[in-house]
């Protein structure tokens, strides 16, 4: 798996494709509130998603690829693969707000 927690860039598309409405919408000139934010979506994602979803996630949000090119890879099926993801979104947004 490649490494995203030290790539800005691909931090701001995992922040915007997460959470980034639901808890920076308010702060959107604050710079310092969305790099913390950012830092800790990068924490989250490292601690509480199991390695497949953390894959399936990253791959997905900060690497654009389709859901079937990543099933096909690891040896799963697509709807597999969304529920990773879908489970992933719902468990980040439950435990961000202890992060943040």
């Amino acid at each position: 798996m490649r490494s995203y927690a030290t790539d800005p860039t691909k931090l701001e598309s995992l922040s915007q494709a997460l959470v980034y409405n639901q808890y920076c919408q308010s702060h959107k000139t604050n710079k310092a509130d969305i790099e913390k934010m950012k830092s800790h979506i990068a924490k989250a994602v490292k601690l509480e998603l199991t390695q497949r979803q953390s894959y399936c996630l990253t791959q997905y949000y900060i690497y654009n690829r389709k859901m079937v090119d990543i099933a096909n890879e690891i040896g799963i099926s697509p709807c597999v693969v969304s529920r990773h993801i879908s489970r992933a979104v719902e468990k980040l947004k439950r435990t961000l707000p202890y992060y943040y």
